[in-house]
């Protein structure tokens, strides 16, 4: 691996031991990703998904009524852009670029199995006014998300840490189903949950359960 910053455009995928290619009926059962996407210029890591991976037809309707089209894909961001940033922050810090192929050997290695959780939430966020737009509203945005259980990224947090001497925290796992803003330029985007004390701070409540 080039220890430097790669173009934007250099993307590594591993492919995952087993594929999903049936429906989950059970949320119980242990599902394995499509693949990993991490970009190594942002340090952004996704754990794509199989679209057979979950049922969301029973929440198409509402979803409509709250202005929300289905994700055309579904993953579950382990390093957002802001993880990603205080990452490369912290390699460049130790004045090491080694560590950069150490934490890829750290994904390459990690276990991204995962679980379904019971229950599906219908969270909003408001943004701030865009300076640079001054003669539009405040951008308002909703999602339905499915949460997620991955317990193998806490321990590649673990590992990162120990190896940075950082205290990064593993995002509140979750998949994006359907997303909604009041600027349509905006409209596929979902809503960044880097932290546990972030998702708390969202206007959220609870759709339905999802186990049978």
């Amino acid at each position: 691996m080039n220890t430097e910053e790669l173009p934007s455009s250099d993307h590594q995928s591993f492919r995952a031991t087993n594929d999903d290619t049936s429906s989950v009926e059970n949320e119980l059962a242990v599902l394995q990703p499509e693949k990993i996407t991490f970009d190594e210029k942002n340090f952004s890591l996704l754990i794509n998904l199989s679209a057979e991976t979950i049922q969301t037809d029973e929440l198409t309707e509402s979803a409509a009524s709250h202005h929300m089209t289905k994700k055309p894909e579904f993953h579950i961001t382990a390093f957002g852009f802001k993880t990603g940033s205080e990452i490369k922050k912290a390699v460049k810090a130790s004045g090491n670029p080694k560590l950069f192929t150490q934490i890829k050997q750290l994904i390459e290695t990690a276990d991204f199995s995962y679980r379904l959780e019971p229950t599906r939430s219908h969270i909003a966020k408001d943004y701030p006014l865009d300076p640079q737009h001054p003669d539009r509203e405040p951008e308002h945005r909703e999602s339905y998300i499915q949460m997620v259980s991955v317990p193998g990224l806490t321990k590649l947090y673990n590992d990162i840490n120990a190896l940075l001497g950082t205290h990064l925290e593993p995002p509140p796992t979750h998949i994006t189903l359907f997303t909604g803003s009041t600027y349509p330029e905006n409209a596929s985007q979902g809503i960044g949950i880097p932290t546990q004390a972030e998702f708390e701070k969202l206007d959220r409540r609870h759709i339905a359960e999802t186990q049978k």
